[in-house]
């Protein structure tokens, strides 16, 4: 089941990621968008699961949306219209709040 396969990604293909910062100021939000180089497709015990990979150093340790041939980004099955609505259900759903 781990066994994990690259697909190299189509032209035009991306991601947004979008960090959140914890400081005494308050929560710092970063919402950027990445071009998809690559797909890591791999067996799950639910299925099939294909991961974005991103250019080196950018890190996937905040939210991943994907971005649609229509400039859509879809994210925890939720499709937003604009980066900042996306950056906005992220940070809600870090705090809590739906």
């Amino acid at each position: 089941m781990n066994n994990h396969q690259l697909i190299q990604a189509q032209p035009g293909q991306f991601a947004w990621v979008t960090t959140l910062t914890e400081s005494e100021a308050g929560t710092k939000v970063d919402c950027t968008r990445w071009p998809v180089i690559a797909w890591d497709v791999h067996e799950t015990s639910v299925g099939t699961l294909a991961q974005p990979v991103l250019p080196i150093g950018v890190q996937l340790d905040g939210h991943v949306g994907l971005e649609s041939a229509d400039g859509e980004i879809y994210w925890n099955h939720t499709t937003f219209s604009s980066h900042v609505d996306f950056a906005a259900a992220c940070v809600a759903g870090e705090w809590g709040i739906d």
